[in-house]
């Protein structure tokens, strides 16, 4: 329904969307339902093979790629958590995110003769490191300040909206209902922990 030739979002809505850029996606050459399954759960399989840490020199690039390629293809289905992991796997992509805790490392000590040496500190890493902490701290800190300017952050209700909908209920809080100034508390400690994250994240606790 998003990627297929007769999807929701087809090339002419995206065309006339992306009219003032360019934007790149894989999923313009799935022509057909298989073809479209079939890059799928290749794509599925890169990506778990990235979060395990197997070749992650080549799977942290692909999958970088892939994220931003369906971010791309599906616009109106894009939300903060999809552009937070466009920008997390580009920045593992530049880091060596497979140099600790991998299946990389693991090979790389049954190969050794003796055990390894810890992973050693890079500029590649550092870097990699200072960018998702820059990120976070603009994202929190816009996101924050973003919900000031909404009554419903003000008047402690704001928790409230994002615990009782459907859409996006992974645990049923509902209950929650009974305790108004639980729900109070939440929507405020919210706004706090945006706007200090800028100052809390550096500390090294």
């Amino acid at each position: 329904a998003f990627f297929g030739p007769q999807s929701w979002q087809n090339r002419e809505l995206l065309t006339l969307m992306q009219r003032d850029g360019w934007q790149w996606s894989h999923l313009w050459w799935c022509g057909t339902p298989t073809l479209l399954w079939s890059t799928h759960f290749v794509a599925l399989a890169v990506c778990l093979m990235f979060m395990l840490g197997l070749w992650t020199r080549i799977t942290s690039i692909l999958t970088c790629l892939i994220t931003l390629s369906y971010a791309h293809r599906a616009p109106d289905a894009l939300f903060g958590l999809d552009q937070v992991n466009g920008f997390l796997s580009l920045y593992l992509a530049i880091g060596p995110c497979g140099a600790a805790y991998s299946i990389d490392r693991w090979l790389e000590s049954r190969k050794s003769a003796g055990p390894l040496s810890p992973a050693q500190p890079s500029i590649s890493a550092n870097i990699a490191i200072r960018l998702i902490q820059w990120q976070l701290c603009v994202l929190y800190l816009f996101a924050g300040l973003s919900k000031l300017q909404g009554p419903v952050w003000w008047d402690g209700t704001a928790f409230w909206g994002a615990v009782a909908n459907l859409e996006y209920q992974s645990l049923d809080m509902v209950w929650l209902v009974h305790h108004p100034w639980l729900v109070n508390l939440l929507t405020h400690v919210t706004i706090a922990w945006e706007i200090a994250y800028i100052a809390l994240i550096w500390g090294r606790l």
